[in-house]
């Protein structure tokens, strides 16, 4: 099966009428967004200690949260398939990641800011905190990083975030449908708009 010959959205008209060839497509390209995301939240949850869950628990939740999406999506939606996926991805592994740590009676303020934690923010932010002359003008920075990234296209901001995520510029392009020169581009422009932001 070669899922490069498809893109995403010829891919989820033909899961919706029930094509398992389709399915295992999607799936294949889909495979290694899922086990990069499940292997952060397996991470987190071997952190709290939660024993009870395997790295392949969290990969099976992604890969029927993908049919799910998959039937969900609708190309009036203003956001790409990856971007729409990716953001429910989520939201399950934090709700399954909810339901674990209450079994083991931890409080609550452990997963509010969930994602955070997992991107390893902690130590930036216990930094900040203890200086508060840094802390202004980092969240000045922040502002002014996240108006600059909300004003990208959405093809930009999955190239940045794919691209972040570890993805080669050849998954990049199967996952996208956008040309290695369309990717160079997107990271030469963003790496040079960013440095005059933080400079």
């Amino acid at each position: 099966m070669r899922y490069k010959d498809y893109n995403d959205y010829e891919l989820l008209e033909a899961v919706l009428e029930e094509d398992e060839i389709a399915k295992q497509i999607l799936l294949e390209k889909y495979k290694p967004l899922i086990f990069l995301v499940a292997k952060q939240y397996y991470q987190y949850a071997l952190e709290r200690q939660i024993e009870e869950v395997m790295l392949e628990d969290f990969t099976s939740v992604g890969e029927a949260t993908l049919f799910t999406i998959a039937e969900r999506y609708n190309d009036k939606m203003d956001v790409l398939f990856y971007t729409y996926f990716l953001h429910c991805l989520k939201s399950k592994y934090n709700s399954v990641l909810r339901s674990l740590l209450a079994k083991k009676n931890q409080p609550s303020i452990h997963y509010q800011a969930l994602e955070y934690e997992i991107e390893d923010f902690g130590a930036a932010t216990t930094y900040l905190e203890d200086n508060p002359g840094q802390l202004i003008t980092y969240h000045y920075l922040q502002d002014q990083i996240a108006n600059y990234l909300f004003q990208l296209s959405f093809l930009q901001q999955s190239v940045m975030e794919l691209r972040l995520n570890g993805f080669r510029y050849q998954e990049i392009v199967s996952l996208l449908g956008v040309s290695k020169d369309f990717i160079s581009k997107t990271i030469k422009k963003v790496r040079e708009e960013l440095k005059e932001i933080i400079n």
